[in-house]
Order: C-alpha cells, then sequence, then structure tokens
C-alpha cells in the first residue's frame, strides 16, 4: 500500500530499522574505543627521570601540549603532542602519546602509569622505570 508521500509504510519501517541500527553500532564502537583527548592528562605530566640502567638520570618532561627528551649527552628536544588516546585497565592506564617530529611527520609512544606504584614505563619495555619527580 503506498502511502501520500509514495512509499510503502514496509519500506519506511526498513529504513527507521537501519537508521537506528547503525546508530546502536556507532555507540558501541565509540564506548569500545580509548578516550581521545587534545591535551596531556594530568596523570602523565610532570618530570620524570628514568631508573633503568640504560637510560638511568635521563629527563622527560611531558607537558599540557608538549613533550620534551633529554638525551643524556647535555641536547634536549622538545615536541608538540598531537593528541592522546587513553585506556583504564584496572591496575594500570594505558597511553598512546602522539608527538610531531621535526621532519613533519609524527611518532606515538606507548606509556603506561601503574596506578599502585605511580611508575611509567614504555610499552614493550617493561624494564625501563621512570618515577615522578615532585614539585617543590
Amino acid at each position: 500500500m503506498e502511502s501520500i508521500l509514495g512509499k510503502s509504510e514496509t519500506g519506511r519501517s526498513v529504513g527507521v530499522v537501519l537508521t537506528v541500527g547503525s546508530l546502536a553500532v556507532c555507540m558501541l564502537v565509540l564506548l569500545g574505543c580509548p578516550e581521545v583527548q587534545e591535551a596531556v592528562p594530568s596523570q602523565l605530566r610532570g618530570t620524570w627521570v628514568a631508573e633503568s640502567e640504560l637510560y638511568k638520570g635521563r629527563v622527560m618532561e611531558i607537558g599540557r601540549h608538549e613533550i620534551t627528551f633529554d638525551s643524556g649527552i647535555g641536547e634536549v628536544s622538545t615536541h608538540p603532542v598531537v593528541g592522546v588516546l587513553a585506556e583504564r585497565l584496572e591496575d594500570t592506564t594505558r597511553f598512546a602519546l602522539d608527538y610531531g617530529m621535526d621532519n613533519g611527520g609524527e611518532y606515538r609512544l606507548h606509556l603506561i602509569v601503574d596506578h599502585t606504584s605511580g611508575q611509567l614505563r614504555w610499552a614493550g619495555r617493561q624494564q625501563m622505570v621512570w618515577n615522578r619527580v615532585e614539585s617543590g
């Protein structure tokens, strides 16, 4: 049966179901994804000092919109933070911190903050421990 607008009731119902179904799928995808943030969350911000043997004493400063690395030979490099993904787990929060490189490219640094110890580790390098320096 044709309606006044020229579509059958069945066709309209199918369209509504498809639209609602598409919205539901989009919401599930968004809820399952880590949270995207423009500024670095306070949990990551601060001055971090490496404790592991390979990088012992090196400093990494993470600000609201930049990250600075100490090369260990007196050179410091600062890069703009492009974005941060955060995923809260039971005992840790995992971060994917994207920052801009001097050549125009981007690099992603995978970081894990332990909620119990407060230590920061680079994912894939669990032995590489960084402790936050308390600001006075």
